[in-house]
């Protein structure tokens, strides 16, 4: 204390202001650790987002593929049925056609007297085709479109819960024997209502089945082939 009655300074630790001036930088500094550490996170939940969306697009495509390879298949067999009737049919035709005219030979050398019994055993062969051509592919491309477009969702709001329901990356063995990693994603409303799981197939052949028969179920059209 001066002599004039005066009070000296505080010491600079002492002084109210530095203090709070040190206790905002260290929330200050506090801050940027945390910021620092939510863009550290960002970008590894922003990794894992994307492995997760290949994922799950991949394993649809991949179902996608294997309904176009059972179509594919089933025309296949379709085609093969048909053309083995018709084959059928065109070689009793031909050998018919080989009778009568072996039995005109025999008619116009006067050796022949069974022409009645030839006529009888023509007339019975079917003339006509056994089976027809048609074969045309019908499918209702609206469904998958609608699917599609509401296939999956990216959250960014952490009050909403994680209702994605990705199971864990797993490996599903098919029929092929390729093995498939993928995430199972359950279908979901746009208002965020998650829908009842289905447990999964233990193949693709199963998957479509039971695809085929709630399709049927639901009274909606299924891609076919007309014979």
């Amino acid at each position: 204390m001066s002599t004039f009655g005066f009070t000296s300074p505080s010491p600079t630790g002492c002084d109210p202001t530095n203090n709070a001036i040190r206790q905002k930088l260290m929330v200050m500094e506090s801050a940027v650790a945390q910021v620092t550490s939510v863009k550290n996170q960002l970008k590894i939940n922003a990794e894992i987002a994307r492995k997760e969306i290949s994922n799950a697009i991949g394993h649809q495509l991949s179902l996608v593929r294997a309904r176009e390879q059972l179509l594919l298949n089933f025309l296949e067999n379709v085609v093969e049925s048909k053309e083995r009737v018709l084959c059928e049919q065109q070689e009793q035709l031909n050998q018919a056609i080989g009778a009568c005219q072996q039995s005109l030979e025999c008619t116009i050398r006067g050796t022949n007297d069974a022409n009645a019994n030839m006529l009888f055993r023509i007339s019975a062969l079917d003339l006509r085709p056994r089976t027809n051509s048609h074969l045309v592919f019908q499918c209702d491309s609206s469904d998958m479109r609608r699917a599609m477009c509401n296939f999956g969702q990216v959250i960014s709001d952490p009050s909403i819960k994680d209702r994605s329901d990705c199971l864990a990356l797993e490996a599903e063995e098919y029929e092929d024997h390729v093995n498939l990693a993928h995430k199972s994603v359950l279908r979901m409303h746009r208002g965020n209502t998650p829908l009842a799981s289905e447990p999964l197939p233990a193949s693709i052949s199963e998957w479509l089945y039971q695809a085929r028969r709630n399709s049927c179920n639901e009274g909606l059209e299924i891609p076919r082939v007309r014979e």
